[in-house]
């Protein structure tokens, strides 16, 4: 990230600028998580496997519960999943809410 976008993850220890508040962060570990993820499905898009999604009911496509959910776009089944945040990340977030609210008004 510090490469491509010039920005570095939060709490990295090799690309941050090293001041106070980088160094504070470091100690609760990489403020990265992928919490929300869309692939596509490795099985259901091969030829026998879309025959069988396609001969499924609507409850056996979502047969995975609120984790992953399997959809078809046009043609091609994906499969979406999410995870809540982990609490580092919401109480930072929080803060930085505030932060940004009091520096705005």
């Amino acid at each position: 990230m510090a490469w491509v976008l010039k920005c570095p993850i939060v709490g990295d220890t090799t690309y941050d600028d090293d001041d106070d508040s980088a160094k504070r962060l470091r100690k609760r570990g990489l403020f990265l998580c992928s919490n929300k993820l869309v692939v596509e499905h490795p099985y259901y898009n091969t030829p026998d496997g879309y025959k069988q999604w396609m001969s499924m009911s609507q409850s056996e496509k979502r047969r995975y519960g609120d984790e992953a959910v399997l959809y078809d776009e046009g043609g091609i089944v994906m499969v979406k999943a999410s995870i809540d945040l982990p609490d580092k990340f919401n109480s930072f977030l929080e803060r930085e809410g505030t932060r940004h609210d009091k520096f705005m008004t």
